[in-house]
Formats: C-alpha cells, sequence, structure tokens
C-alpha cells in the first residue's frame, strides 16, 4: 500500500530495495526513490493527483525526506504557501530539531537522513496512524509501512509466539509486535534512530496522567454549556485543517454517531459535493438512518449490500494485505465501496476513535468497577489483564497441537500486563489500554483496505480533538454525555434521527440509555435461549447487521470452508490440531455454538502460512 519505505545499511542492497517496493505496489502506484551509497528510501504515492510535489525532499547536501502522509498545523510556525508537508518538516527539523516532533498536528510517517551526522530517524506520529515496521537484520535497518516488504530482507522467519497467541486471544496483535521475531512497529510517538552502530528507539509523545479527569463528580448546567461550546470550535477547526480539494472527498456513513458527526461537521463547514456510502442489508438500521441522514444534507448517497461469496473471494488478499492479522467485521467488507469510488474520489474521511474516547465502554460492569474503585486492587487488576480477551482460553488450547500450547499458555496477558501502572487510576490504565491496543491496532486496521487506494483523513486523531476529549471529566464521558449533547445542540434535526444500536433520538436522557443497556441485555439472553426464534421475531431485537458470519458459515460459506479445512497440504499443521478445527466448525454448522470469531482466525492463521511462510 502507499508508505515510505527504505535500507539504511552500508552495503549495497539495490535488488532487495527493488524486491521492496515490488511488494508494495499493489496497484501500479507512483514511486519515488533515493539512492546514495547505502541510503536506499522510497515514497510510495496512490493519488494520481498526487499534492506533494516533492515526496522526496533533498535539502542541500544535508538533509533527505522521504514523507507519506500529511502535517495540518504545529504551534511554532505556519506553513508557507507551495511549500509541501515533507519540505515543512525538513524545514522545522533544521530550526528545532527533534524536538519539534512534539509540536506538530499531523498525520504522516517519515524518514529524515542527516548526511553530515550520517544518522536518520524513522518517525511516526502520536498515535501511530501511519504505521511503519522496521528489522534489524544483517546489520542493516529496513522499514516499510507494509511487513511484507522486509520479509526478503530478514536472516530468518521465525513466528513470534506471543503475537499467536494475541491473535486467538484478543482478535488481533498487542503493543509494536508482528507475526514474525525479527519485525517490529515504530511506537506511537516515537522514532527509531538510525547510526551505522546500530539503532535504539526514543518515545517524544505520551499520553498524559490528569488524575483529576477521573475524579468523582457531577454534571454542572453551567460547565456543561461551555464545555459543548469548547467541543464544537474544537471539532470544527479540525475540520477546517483538513478540508482541502472538498469534490475529492468521500465519507463512510453508518447509523452511528461519530460518522453522523463527520458529515455534519464537514457540510457545516460549507462543503456542498458531498458522496457518502453505507454498507448493509437495505432494511438494516445502518441503512435506515445513514439514508435520512443523507437526504436531510442533499447529500449523494450509495448503498451496498455485503455479500458473502464475495466476502470470501477478497478473504485470502485482505490476509495478505493485513499482514497476517486479518480482522473479521469491518474493513474486509470495505473493498466493494472502495473499489467502486476509486479513480472518482481520491481522500476518504474516516471519523475513528471519537465514541470510544468519550465514553462509548463505559457502560459496561466492568468498567464501572474501575471506574468507582480508589486504586489498584485484585479486581480491578483481573479486570485490566482480561478486559480484551474475546475467546476461551480452553477452547483455544483444543486448537493447538500440546508441544506447541505450552509456549504461548497464558502469555496473552504479557501485552496487558505492562498497563498495570500503580501509580495511574485504574480507569486511566484501561484508556491507556483502549486507545494503545484496542483502538490503534484494531480499529486503525479498519484503513487497511482505504489506505489501498485513498489518503485517509481522521479529524478525530486531531491533537487538539484527542486532548480535550482525554481530558475530560469522566462524568461527562457516561454514556457519551458530552458527545452526544454537544451533537443534539448544534445539529438538533440530525440528532433526531434514531441512532443504530438503540433505536432512539441522540440526546436522550441518561436515563433512557440505561434502560436501552438492560434492555439489549435481556435481548441477548432471549436469543440465546431455547425460544431465541420466538425473540428473533421482534423486528427490533433482529435487524440486520451489514455481514453474518455466524449463518453465512452455516449457510453460503459452508462449502468454501469444507474445502477450506479439509486441504491435505495445511501449511499451519505443525501448530495447528486440523482434526479439532474441523470438529468445530461441525459444531458450529449445528447450532451448537457460535465459533464463527475463532474459525476466522485459524482461516487467517492458514492463509498467514501460506502468504509468507510457504515462499
Amino acid at each position: 500500500m502507499p508508505g515510505i519505505l527504505g535500507i539504511l545499511s552500508e552495503k549495497n542492497d539495490t535488488t532487495l530495495f527493488n524486491a521492496m517496493q515490488k511488494s508494495m505496489d499493489h496497484l501500479s502506484y507512483s514511486i519515488y526513490t533515493y539512492k546514495k551509497e547505502g541510503i536506499y528510501l522510497a515514497n510510495i504515492c496512490a493519488d494520481q493527483k498526487h499534492r506533494h510535489p516533492r515526496p522526496i525532499v533533498i535539502s542541500g547536501e544535508k538533509y533527505v525526506l522521504a514523507f507519506y502522509g500529511e502535517i495540518f498545523s504545529n504551534n511554532l510556525e505556519l506553513k508557507p504557501e507551495n511549500c509541501s508537508d515533507g519540505e515543512y518538516l525538513v524545514t522545522l527539523f533544521a530550526r528545532y530539531g527533534l524536538d519539534v516532533l512534539k509540536t506538530l498536528n499531523g498525520q504522516y510517517s517519515a524518514c529524515l537522513f542527516d548526511n553530515e551526522k550520517k544518522t536518520a530517524w524513522v518517525i511516526v506520529d502520536r498515535y501511530g496512524t501511519m504505521p511503519v515496521y522496521y528489522a534489524w537484520s544483517a546489520g542493516r535497518l529496513l522499514f516499510a509501512s507494509e511487513m511484507k516488504a522486509l520479509i526478503p530482507g530478514l536472516y530468518k522467519k521465525e513466528i513470534n509466539y506471543h503475537s499467536i497467541a494475541d491473535l486467538f486471544s484478543f482478535g488481533h496483535l498487542f503493543g509494536n509486535k508482528s507475526m514474525f521475531r525479527e519485525v517490529n512497529l515504530v511506537s506511537p510517538g516515537s522514532y527509531i534512530e538510525y547510526t551505522y552502530k546500530g539503532i535504539r528507539e526514543t518515545k517524544y509523545w505520551d499520553f498524559p496522567y490528569h488524575e483529576e479527569a477521573y475524579a468523582p463528580g457531577r454534571i454542572s448546567k453551567k460547565e456543561n454549556k461551555r464545555l459543548q461550546e469548547e467541543l464544537y470550535n474544537i471539532m470544527m477547526k479540525a475540520v477546517k485543517r483538513m478540508n482541502q480539494e472538498p469534490d475529492e472527498l468521500l465519507f463512510p456513513l453508518s447509523g452511528g454517531l461519530d460518522s453522523r458527526y463527520a458529515v455534519a461537521m464537514y457540510h457545516k463547514s460549507g462543503l456542498q459535493n458531498m458522496t457518502a456510502f453505507t454498507m448493509g442489508p437495505e432494511i438494516s438500521e445502518d441503512q435506515m438512518y445513514a439514508k435520512e441522514v443523507a437526504a436531510h444534507l442533499g447529500i449523494d448517497h450509495y448503498p451496498f449490500d455485503i455479500t458473502p461469496v464475495k466476502t470470501w473471494e477478497n478473504a485470502r488478499n485482505f490476509a495478505l494485505l493485513s499482514d497476517g492479522m486479518s480482522i473479521i467485521y469491518g474493513p474486509l467488507q470495505n473493498y466493494k465501496p472502495v473499489q467502486f469510488f476509486y479513480g472518482k474520489k481520491s481522500i476518504i474521511i474516516s471519523y475513528q476513535m471519537c465514541d470510544a474516547l468519550f465514553g462509548s465502554t463505559l457502560w459496561r460492569r466492568k468498567i464501572k468497577a474501575l471506574k468507582n474503585s480508589s486504586g489498584h486492587n485484585k479486581e480491578t487488576d483481573s479486570i485490566l489483564l482480561d478486559i480484551f480477551t474475546a475467546y476461551d482460553q480452553k477452547r483455544i488450547k483444543t486448537l493447538f497441537r500440546k508441544d506447541f500450547f505450552k509456549n504461548i499458555e497464558g502469555t496473552y496477558k504479557l501485552a496487558t500486563s505492562v498497563y498495570l501502572r500503580k501509580d495511574y487510576h485504574p480507569l486511566h490504565c484501561y484508556f491507556l489500554l483502549l486507545m494503545n491496543e484496542h483502538v490503534r491496532r484494531g480499529t486503525l486496521g479498519g484503513n487497511l483496505v482505504n489506505n489501498m487506494y485513498y489518503q485517509t483523513r481522521m479529524p478525530s486523531f486531531d491533537n487538539d480533538v484527542f486532548t480535550f476529549g482525554w481530558n475530560l471529566p469522566i462524568h461527562y464521558r457516561e454514556h457519551q454525555y458530552l458527545y452526544r449533547m454537544t451533537f443534539a445542540r448544534y445539529f438538533p434535526e440530525l440528532a433526531a434521527i434514531k441512532r443504530e444500536g438503540y433505536n432512539f433520538k441522540i440526546g436522550a436522557s441518561m436515563f433512557r440509555y440505561r434502560c436501552k443497556v438492560f434492555e439489549n441485555k435481556l435481548a441477548s439472553l432471549a436469543r440465546s435461549g431455547r425460544l431465541g426464534y420466538l425473540a428473533m421475531l421482534y423486528k427490533p431485537w433482529n435487524r440486520p447487521y451489514y455481514v453474518d458470519y455466524r449463518k453465512w458459515f452455516r449457510n453460503e460459506l459452508k462449502k468454501n470452508i469444507l474445502d477450506f479445512f479439509t486441504v491435505d497440504d495445511w501449511k499451519s499443521s505443525e501448530i495447528i490440531n486440523k482434526e479439532q478445527a474441523i470438529r468445530m466448525f461441525h459444531q458450529h454448522l449445528e447450532g451448537h455454538d457460535d465459533f464463527s470469531g475463532l474459525l476466522w482466525q485459524l482461516i487467517n492463521l492458514e492463509y498467514f502460512y501460506r502468504n509468507y511462510m510457504d515462499q
């Protein structure tokens, strides 16, 4: 996909450099390169109308920069007109040094080489929105926006056992691991410094701790009004920073609140020619409510129903694109709409993370236990260790060969144990875990397909928006109170359109939201019981989602999966108990349990072996 790649060494690596470029060139992208005395840099661009006239910046005899992404602002000085973002970064670096990274408000990755000091820095932004993988192999630093680009240069390909534990516990990897031992991600808010002697990672920014944000409190009418005004103004500024080339913008629009904020804010900023799409059956809540929102704003709206057959056809390609970390819901289905608009639009607006930042998970019983605790204890630590565990460990154990499972048993807790900081409030530890792991690796994974075809902009990852939400007192975040009420105040007609998953207005009372949470729990119990078929007859409890793997795996995709599991030459059989995997699939077919998530991870792992280990 588009991004940066490079080799930093004292050797001639032209052949490897060419192979790395080829592995990332999925759609005949524009590729710009720099090669000189062991320094190999490349910038891969998807946009045929490329906005940055100098993707590789050469500043005199001193600096060379490969840059991908955008810088929207900083608090030191404005960007001159007709200056590319790469040129801007080099100018700022020359004046302020590495400290300038703390001031940048952008979504980018870069490699800057200082020819005089023979030192390079591989940099990612505060939140890791443009991921970069790297490996120190045979005395050289390899880096790229896709892990697969590094594979030809690895000394040996060894699977990271802890990554397997993560994949089958959480559904995606935690920390900065990859599926290979030698390969890691550059940490968010960090850079890798390279010299001929070696490398080291330095963190230039981290999530701050504001203990007062977690103190008990009550909502004040006066303060509530002030905070609503502040949030609206901050979000509007973020949107205006990213509102260039309006005719090129494409908006994913669901029935939820985040995407509704996106179209509302951009429309309010003066954007008229807007195009949005929604995935799902015509009778799904997403389609019903998104259609109303689009009609009210006068937005061109395109519905896309996602079929199981096409989803299966895309599965192998996505497993390759996702570097062995495929996610079952969301990104895999994006192929159809983003391919449809390719060549017609060049920028996609993704409003991710705001719902989580502003309290969408605080209604959960375990999160409330963290919120109400004055400090760490056995209960809070147990919650934090297992809060994002998606699959039962006893069930997972049966899927692996006994000798292999000994290597990974219980190791998934290593990924979450680093957040057990006794000097932080337990809820702060939870938000660190949420933002660093579940959001960055899980939610941002949703951009993988988008990034193949478009430049992705995320106003929700604007520094000012994030800082406001991060510091917001916790009592304003319950059921997203301030986030919802701000929307209801400034966009009352859009807020009156029902919300997906709740089936009532966005500005409803806290009591109404609490009652809905209780109703959803009852609905879940009713659907899973012996008389579940009766509960399914009640339409508000049985609105179709845009995908239904539980049903698809038992019907439309049954033959595909049977063929997949029964092939003789199963590459991952060195660690997987294939017979148990087949038994699990038949249990799923019989309707005893929903094993679609675990079955997907088995499929994903097998594709990883076929794509990477069988080369």
